[in-house]
């Protein structure tokens, strides 16, 4: 989520306005930085009421409700044409609010489900396997980039 945030969606932003509304390489990075900045904002304000919510839901329905609000957040996006509109701007928050609550909900999962004296290791291969998929992201998500373009 993070990773295809910061990285992917500022490299669309910053070629769309460039390419398509003639913006300059400064222009186009500071709409990308506000767009951005509003995802990370808007996950920084949510993130305390998103742990309050994991404990009210529960483990698997605050999973649940973070994963199918993640993936609505991401179908809208991919229905924008132009990721430098009102329409972007307004899908900021909601995909800031996914991409962390996906985020508090696994580690709360897992925190809670695994056995006290393995909650270390389970911590560190949730981590690890997180960074993997930072990786795999920002190269699978470059390389398609690239050869397909932003659809």
């Amino acid at each position: 989520d993070a990773s295809s945030l910061t990285t992917l969606l500022p490299l669309w932003i910053i070629d769309y306005s460039q390419e398509v509304k003639g913006a300059t390489a400064a222009e186009a990075a500071s709409r990308a930085g506000m767009v951005t900045g509003l995802v990370q904002l808007a996950a920084l304000c949510v993130s305390p009421l998103v742990g309050y919510l994991a404990d009210w839901l529960g483990d698997i329905a605050a999973v649940s409700v973070a994963g199918l609000s993640a993936g609505g957040a991401y179908l809208a996006l991919s229905s924008l044409s132009d990721p430098t509109g009102t329409a972007a701007i307004a899908l900021a928050c909601p995909l800031g609010w996914s991409e962390v609550s996906v985020a508090i909900t696994c580690q709360a999962l897992l925190s809670r489900r695994a056995p006290p004296s393995k909650r270390g290791v389970v911590g560190a291969l949730f981590a690890m396997c997180a960074s993997g998929g930072i990786l795999f992201i920002g190269k699978g998500g470059g390389l398609l980039y690239d050869s397909h373009g932003p659809g």
